[in-house]
Formats: structure tokens, C-alpha cells, sequence
């Protein structure tokens, strides 16, 4: 199977309870034969609106940084995707087996087909379910092996909005140091 296809099939997932409560299921976009797969944890209001992820304002300040970056992370080279394929209700992380399911139908499947080089978990779900580790304010910055792929951890762009709301800067130049790790280990 091919990625195109892969993500075809899964905007017509009704495998949990979240389909029913979004408007669309949001696939992955980027390369179809990517380098590196950034991995969220969920759509939000406007990635379930847009049918895109990252498109919201905690994806503006993700794009904002790759754009910094775009002679190696672009579209060309990079599979932006979630854990979730849909929004949860009221954007909390459910704690059923919604996750676990998508990541059997969906996510392990497109990394599988994807085989990218490097990976880049944007916060504690992508951490949780894609490598099986917990703590992203510990783990983030160290690079582990996850199914064979080079791994950097680092936090959600949402957490980023969020301490930057508050004047703490320190989280957000961890974030784009840590992007910026990646593009040079990509170069």
C-alpha cells in the first residue's frame, strides 16, 4: 500500500467514537515519501474545520519555526500528521481506547509505509503512543531510537502558546533550538 492510498482510506475511518463528533477525519499532509514525520497529538476547531493539521494557531507558531528551516524541513521532505486523525470534545486527549485505535489503524501504519528517517514528537501523547515514553519535560531535547527511527522529542506548539501568553520564553527557545537540532541532523 501507498501513502496516497493509506490516507484515502483512513479520511473514512469509523473505527471509535470521535468520528461521530467531528466533521472530517484530518490525514496527514506533507510528503508522501517523507525524511521526517512530525507527529501532534490531535486536530483542533480549525484543523477539523480545514481538514488539515496545524493549521490553528499552535500550528502558525509550528510553521512559523519550520519556515526557518525550509531548505531541509518543507513539504518535499516532511509528513505532518496527528496520533488522532479526529478532534476529541472540547480538545481533551481522550484516555479510552480512541488512541490506541488510531494509532493501530492509522499512525503505525503510515510510519510502516513511510519509513522516514527521522521523527519529531510534538508533545506527551505523541511521546506516549508513538515511543512508549512519558515525561516530554524530561525527555524533551534527547533524542531516543523509536522502531528503528532517529527520535527528538520536544513540546506542543500549544504549550508554547501558552507559556509565551504568560512571558516565560524559556520553553519556546527549547522548542525552536530543538527544530533547529533537527533540521541540522536532516542537512
Amino acid at each position: 500500500m501507498n501513502m496516497e492510498s493509506l490516507l484515502s482510506e483512513m479520511k473514512n475511518c469509523k473505527a471509535c467514537r470521535l468520528r461521530a463528533q467531528c466533521k472530517q477525519v484530518v490525514t496527514g499532509v506533507g510528503s508522501m515519501t517523507p525524511k521526517l514525520i512530525i507527529v501532534g497529538e490531535a486536530p483542533g476547531a480549525d484543523e477539523d474545520h480545514d481538514g488539515e493539521p496545524f493549521v490553528g494557531r499552535a500550528g502558525q507558531i509550528l510553521r512559523e519555526v519550520l519556515r526557518r528551516h525550509k531548505d531541509v524541513i518543507n513539504k518535499d521532505t516532511t509528513l505532518i500528521t496527528n496520533v488522532l486523525g479526529c478532534r476529541p470534545p472540547q480538545n481533551k486527549f481522550p484516555k479510552d481506547e480512541c488512541p490506541s485505535t488510531c494509532m493501530a489503524l492509522w499512525l503505525d501504519r503510515i510510519i510502516e509505509v513511510a519509513q522516514p528517517k527521522r521523527m519529531l514528537l510534538l508533545g506527551n501523547s505523541p511521546l506516549k503512543y508513538v515511543a512508549g515514553l512519558s515525561g516530554i519535560t524530561s525527555m524533551r531535547g534527547n533524542w531516543v531510537t523509536c522502531r528503528g527511527i532517529r527520535t527528538l522529542p520536544t513540546y506542543h506548539p500549544s504549550y508554547i502558546m501558552r507559556c509565551d501568553n504568560t512571558g516565560m520564553m524559556q520553553p519556546r527557545e527549547e522548542f525552536e533550538g530543538d527544530i533547529a537540532e533537527m533540521a541540522e541532523e536532516m542537512g
